[in-house]
């Protein structure tokens, strides 16, 4: 059911009383236009939204090591985690922007209790000395470009940044085969959007000019919008990165 603007505003306010679980609302996956200002819902949401907000959401103190030694990256065909098999079909592959894809399903709680999910991917770009923290969105998946970006982004904020360099430090040694500063590794948040999927068709839309709230909401956040495709065979995953600029003018990709 449509939404009025006043409704939207109304909703969310509620909503940001708890901020690191905002990602998770219902709000930030209402499609479509209000019926009263037909606006996109994703749009007054984004407007209302500042960084500084996120400064609310403590780290979370994990004590073992992110680093999982027993995946395996076996696929379960009988299984409807569609986005998690692909995510292992992907891991060890380098892609362009990325890196190299390091693991996948990263666990971020300490104890059993924590509200929070898992990194679904990290990599690591040699080039850029990048690890970013990967949300993923593939296939049929209906959840908003909005709502990968404020997860990606909350887990961002949630994750020990200089712990997490440290337990995969061994692994980003060998795949750049050389020695590492780890100062000198920036960890960043990002999402990758697979074809098909909505945040995917989102993200275009945004690129067009459609969406500038969420465009500015991403540069805002400074959240890497990467975005890929491909036909028959995933090993050959065409994958492109939307830049966008400070001026919000129509970015390249």
């Amino acid at each position: 059911m449509k939404k009025t603007e006043k409704e939207v505003i109304k909703r969310l306010e509620s909503e940001l009383l708890n901020i690191e679980n905002l990602y998770k609302s219902n709000c930030v996956n209402w499609c479509g236009k209000t019926k009263d200002t037909k606006i996109y819902t994703t749009e007054i949401i984004s407007n209302r939204i500042s960084k500084k907000l996120f400064n609310e959401i403590k780290e979370i103190e994990r004590k073992e090591t992110y680093y999982t030694n027993n995946h395996d990256g076996k696929i379960h065909n009988n299984s409807n985690r569609h986005e998690e098999n692909f995510a292992k079909q992907i891991t060890g592959m380098t892609l362009k922007g990325l890196g190299h894809i390091m693991d996948y399903q990263v666990p971020l709680k300490n104890i059993k209790s924590d509200n929070v999910g898992k990194l679904d991917l990290i990599s690591f770009d040699i080039k850029t000395m990048s690890l970013y923290l990967i949300e993923l969105k593939y296939g049929k998946n209906k959840e908003t470009l909005l709502r990968a970006i404020l997860e990606s982004y909350t887990y961002f904020k949630i994750v020990k940044a200089n712990k997490l360099i440290e337990d995969y430090l061994e692994k980003i040694i060998s795949i750049s085969k050389e020695g590492i500063n780890p100062s000198e590794i920036n960890v960043k948040p990002a999402v990758l959007l697979i074809s098909d999927c909505k945040a995917y068709m989102d993200l275009a839309e945004t690129s067009a000019g459609k969406r500038p709230e969420l465009k500015k909401l991403i540069n805002n956040l400074g959240v890497s919008c990467f975005a890929g495709e491909f036909e028959l065979e995933i090993k050959n995953i065409n994958i492109e990165e939307y830049t966008f600029k400070n001026d919000y003018s129509k970015p390249t990709h």
